[in-house]
């Protein structure tokens, strides 16, 4: 920012904005500087000169991520690997193969976040359909599973002691290494 003459004593909103046009980067990277800059100049303001001067900036927009998804193929591939597993969990006794397969196959159909499917229980699955309210967007959604991946889900469901579908098979420390 002093590089382009802008200081606590002489920054407007104006030219904070043609300074960040100014940078040659991508617009992942100026929203970045953005943020950097920003919170120093929070941190010199006063309050009231804060709040005047960052609800007339506008945001740097970037472009957003189109999500890759697995082909056919490779699920394919990742399941017959998951289902050719062999053992179970020493603490639960809970085949590897069938954990594995299950949680791939319910992470495919329902694409939930990680910390979401690793909480599911019993009683979430009403009939072929299982239903969560997201831990991180509140939302609340069903999803239809597949017969295959409702047999497993169900294997899972007899076998858990306390009602959780993941959970209760291998503990979290765990759950991130295989």
């Amino acid at each position: 920012m002093s590089d382009a003459g802008l200081s606590l004593t002489n920054v407007n909103p104006e030219s904070f904005e043609n300074w960040l046009a100014s940078i040659d980067r991508s617009p992942v990277t100026v929203k970045n500087i953005r943020r950097q800059a920003l919170t120093i100049l929070k941190a010199g303001m006063k309050p009231t000169a804060w709040l005047e001067f960052s609800s007339q900036l506008r945001p740097v927009k970037t472009p957003k991520k189109i999500p890759v998804a697995w082909s056919q193929e490779e699920l394919q591939r990742l399941i017959q690997t998951a289902a050719n597993l062999k053992g179970s969990f020493l603490r639960s006794e809970c085949p590897a193969r069938l954990y594995f397969t299950a949680w791939i196959l319910v992470a495919y159909e329902t694409g939930l976040r990680y910390g979401d499917q690793a909480s599911l229980k019993a009683s979430q699955l009403r009939g072929d359909r299982l239903f969560v309210i997201q831990s991180k967007t509140g939302n609340p959604i069903g999803k239809r599973l597949s017969l295959q991946c409702l047999e497993l889900v169900l294997q899972l469901i007899n076998l858990s002691p306390d009602g959780t579908i993941f959970s209760w098979a291998i503990n979290e420390h765990n759950s991130r290494k295989r």
